[in-house]
């Protein structure tokens, strides 16, 4: 599986190497993953910082996608910034649409293991 962040592209052969190049933080604890095969589709990226993470999955009959998401998660904000695209540029998240690290890395290698949405989530499609 290719795995393209900030700063390189990374060809994971293993669920343990994935794990680790999720593992990749910039200076801000943060950084944005996309994970390919050699298909269009699926794939997903996976936004981060600190310690928590938004998931979108794209599936070749939803153009637009899916994001993993929680009802009752303890965040204090009503919006999370995540960093895309780069260090320095930022968008707001609902609180809604954040997990934790922990589950993005699960869903993360559920989708290595079957290139399909994980069941351990609840997804909003778009």
């Amino acid at each position: 599986m290719l795995v393209t962040d900030f700063y390189e592209e990374k060809n994971c052969n293993t669920s343990i190497e994935l794990i680790e190049a999720l593992k990749t933080r910039s200076k801000t604890q943060s950084n944005e993953f996309e994970l390919r095969t050699d298909s269009d589709y699926p794939y997903m990226t996976i936004l981060i910082k600190n310690e928590y993470a938004c998931v979108h999955f794209f599936d070749e009959t939803n153009e637009c996608g899916y994001y993993a998401y929680s009802e009752n998660n303890d965040f204090k904000d009503d919006f999370i910034i995540f960093n895309i695209g780069s260090e320095t540029s930022e968008t707001e998240i609902s609180k809604d649409l954040v997990i934790s690290v922990e589950q993005a890395y699960e869903i993360a290698i559920e989708f290595f293991k079957s290139l399909k949405r994980s069941n351990t989530v609840k997804w909003f499609e778009l």
